[in-house]
């Protein structure tokens, strides 16, 4: 398991255990992407189909109605 994956996993562990086999699956569906200081992650009126996690940093968000 990757350093970056680890959290995640103590995370799963802690707040819905699963057995060895179904958290290995689990943590194989994830991939790590890295985002530049700055970077815009959501674009206006598109929909979401990822659940994020966030390791590291922070995110600044707007909520226009």
């Amino acid at each position: 398991m990757t350093p970056e994956l680890k959290e995640i996993s103590q995370f799963f562990e802690t707040k819905y255990p699963l057995n060895k086999e179904g958290l290995r699956e689990l943590l194989s569906l994830f991939k790590i992407a890295r985002f530049k200081k700055g970077s815009q992650i959501l674009i206006s009126e598109n929909e979401e189909k990822e659940l994020r996690f966030l390791n590291q940093g922070v995110i600044r968000e707007y909520y226009a109605t």
